[in-house]
C-alpha cells in the first residue's frame, strides 16, 4: 500500500533537504537491530539527530514521527556550516542524492531533486524529493533479513488531522491553516480563534494574513484584546480601524441582541425606498402566464413578510398580493424559492415619495437621530427582529436592496447631495443591521424625455460612483423596464410616467435576484 510521505519541521527549521552527513554501520540488520538506528542529517544550518524504535518519548527537545521515530533538533553545528563553526562536511550532490530508510517494518526508497514524476507509486514529499514505500522488505526485519546500506533520517507520514505540523515560525494563511488541520475544518471553528485559543500551544502553524470568516462579538474581542481601550464597541472598532487591518468581520446581529447569539439562522432580505420600491404594479394585470403565479399555486408562500407602511408582524408571504397593487419583492422571492431558499424573511420599508434628503420636508428619509424615514424604519425593524429572535432563531440580514432617487432628482440641491446621503445610509445600516460585506443592491432611477424629473442623471451617476468605490455594491438597470406611460388609466400622467407596471416591476425583481445570484 502506497503511503503518502510528509517532511516535517522542528521549530526553525525549513523543510528538510535529504542529505546524510553521518553514516551508521549497521550490519546484518534485523527487527532487533531496527529498533535502535539512529543518526543525523543537516536541514539548511542544523543539525537533527534522528533514532528508530528506541523509548524515547515526545518532550525533552525529542519529536515523536511516527513508525516510532522520534527528531531532536541539535542547533548549528560544525556539520552545518555554523558560525563560527568550521566549513561543513562535503555533502552529496542533491540531484544524486537518494537511498531508503526504514518506517515500522516497511522499507521506505527516497530520491531528492531528481526529475522524478509523481504518480506511479511515487509522492511527492516537498522540496524536489519523491518517497516511494516498498511494502514489507527484508531490509526491515522480514524473516531472513539481509544488510541494506546505512540509510537517512526517517520521515514522518502525512500527520493525521489532529497531529502537530511544525512551521519553522512560517505563517500560513487562513485557507492553508484549514488545509493543514482537517479536525479545525470539520469543526467549523474560525481558524483565528482556533489557533489563538489551542493551535499555538499545541505546536501548530501560526496563522496571519486576511481573516473572511465571522467571529461572534465576544471572539472578536478575544482576538483584538485592544478593542476594550479603543472607546468603541466591536462592530464600530472593526469599521473604523479593524477591516483596513486585516480582522476578523463580525456577525452582526439584525437587533445587536446577545440573547440570539448562536441560534439557527433566519434570513432577511430587506427592501427600502420609495413607491417604485413599494411596488404600483396591479395585481390584476399579472400576465397569467408569468411563472410567479402558478409557482405560488403549486408551492405556495415559503416566506415571511412584513412591510412598515402595512403590518406590524410578521405575516405568511401572501400578504404581498392580497392588496391590489405589489411590488418586485413578490418575483424576488419566487426565484429564492425556486433555488431552495424556504423560511426566510423579507422586510420592507418604503413611503412613497420618500426623498432621501433632509431638506425639511415632511415626507423625508434623512439620517440617523434627524426624525425621518430612517428612523422610522429602524425602529420597525428592530421590532421585526425581535421577533424572530422570540422564536428562537438568529436574525441576520442576507442582502439589501433600494429603490428610490426620483423625488430627489426633481430638485438640483437634493440631486446634487444624494451621492453623500446614499453614502451615508449604507454606512448607517452597516453599522446597525447588517455588516461591510452584506450585498447592497441599488436600483438606478430611470431617466428619458417622459421622466416627470429633471435631474435622473446625477441621480444614476452618484449610484454608479457608490459601485465603483464598495464592492459590496451593485447597480441594477431599470431604463428598458416597462412602465405605464399613456396606458396608465389616471388622469395624473406624472404618476404613471414614474411608476413601473405590473410587467416592469416583475422584471425588476427577477433582475434584483439575478444580481443576487451574481454576488459569493
Amino acid at each position: 500500500m502506497l503511503k503518502k510521505i510528509k517532511i516535517l519541521n522542528f521549530q526553525n527549521l525549513s523543510l528538510l533537504k535529504i542529505v546524510i552527513l553521518i553514516s551508521i554501520s549497521i550490519a546484518g540488520l534485523s527487527a532487533s537491530a531496527a529498533e535502535n538506528s539512529s543518526g543525523a542529517f543537516c536541514s539548511e544550518t542544523n543539525e537533527v539527530f534522528w533514532r528508530c524504535g528506541e523509548t524515547s518519548s515526545p518532550g525533552d527537545n525529542w519529536i515523536a514521527v511516527g513508525g516510532g521515530c522520534y527528531h531532536l533538533n541539535g542547533g548549528p553545528s560544525p556539520l552545518c556550516g555554523g558560525v563560527p563553526m568550521p566549513a561543513p562536511v562535503p555533502m552529496p550532490a542533491p540531484a544524486t542524492s537518494g537511498g531508503q530508510f526504514c518506517s515500522g517494518t516497511h522499507q521506505i526508497l527516497w530520491k531528492c531533486e531528481l526529475a522524478q514524476t509523481p504518480g506511479f507509486n511515487w509522492v511527492n514529499a516537498g522540496d524536489g524529493c519523491y518517497h516511494y514505500n516498498s511494502g514489507d522488505a527484508v531490509a526491515c526485519g522480514a524473516v531472513d533479513a539481509t544488510p541494506i546500506a546505512p540509510a537517512p533520517a526517517p520521515i514522518a507520514p502525512q500527520p493525521n488531522p489532529v497531529d502537530t505540523v511544525f512551521c519553522g515560525g512560517t505563517t500560513v494563511s487562513e485557507a492553508r491553516y484549514l488545509e493543514l488541520y482537517r479536525d479545525v475544518k470539520e469543526s467549523g471553528m474560525n481558524p483565528f480563534v482556533h489557533y489563538k485559543k489551542y493551535g499555538a500551544s499545541e505546536g501548530r502553524c501560526p496563522i496571519a494574513g486576511r481573516c473572511t470568516q465571522r467571529v461572534s462579538k465576544a471572539d472578536y474581542q478575544f482576538l483584538y484584546p485592544k478593542v476594550l481601550s479603543s472607546g468603541l464597541d466591536e462592530y464600530s472598532h472593526y469599521i473604523k480601524q479593524g477591516y483596513d487591518a486585516g480582522n476578523c468581520p463580525i456577525t452582526v446581529l439584525a437587533n445587536n441582541n446577545k440573547r440570539c447569539e448562536g441560534k439557527p439562522l433566519a434570513e432577511i432580505f430587506f427592501i427600502a425606498g420609495q413607491s417604485n420600491a413599494q411596488g404600483m404594479g396591479l395585481t390584476v394585470d399579472i400576465p397569467k402566464d408569468h411563472f410567479t403565479k402558478s409557482y405560488f399555486n403549486q408551492n405556495g408562500f415559503q416566506y415571511k413578510y412584513w412591510n412598515m407602511n402595512a403590518q406590524t408582524s410578521w405575516q405568511k408571504g401572501s400578504v404581498s398580493l392580497d392588496n391590489y397593487i405589489f411590488g418586485f419583492d413578490v418575483s424576488l422571492a419566487a426565484s429564492l424559492q425556486m433555488i431552495g431558499k424556504n423560511n426566510f424573511y423579507i422586510f420592507k420599508a418604503s413611503p412613497p415619495g420618500a426623498g432621501l434628503r433632509n431638506l425639511g420636508g415632511a415626507n423625508e428619509w434623512r439620517y440617523r437621530g434627524a426624525g425621518g424615514a430612517y428612523d422610522e424604519a429602524m425602529i420597525d425593524f428592530k421590532k421585526a427582529a425581535d421577533e424572530i429572535c422570540n422564536s428562537g432563531l438568529q436574525p441576520v440580514v442576507k442582502s439589501f436592496f433600494w429603490m428610490q432617487g426620483e423625488t430627489d432628482s426633481g430638485n438640483l440641491e437634493s440631486a446634487n447631495l444624494y451621492l453623500k446621503n446614499i453614502q451615508r445610509l449604507i454606512s448607517e445600516l452597516r453599522e446597525e443591521v447588517f455588516s461591510v460585506h452584506t450585498p447592497v443592491f441599488l436600483g438606478k432611477i430611470r431617466s428619458g424625455a417622459d421622466t416627470p424629473w429633471a435631474y435622473p442623471e446625477i441621480i444614476r451617476n452618484a449610484v454608479d460612483a457608490v459601485a465603483a468605490k464598495d464592492n459590496a455594491v451593485v447597480t441594477i438597470e431599470t431604463n428598458d423596464i416597462s412602465y405605464y406611460r399613456s396606458k396608465c388609466s389616471l388622469t395624473n400622467q406624472t404618476f404613471c410616467n414614474a411608476h413601473y407596471d405590473a410587467v416592469g416591476i416583475l422584471d425588476m425583481g427577477e433582475r434584483f435576484f439575478k444580481a443576487y445570484m451574481g454576488r459569493p
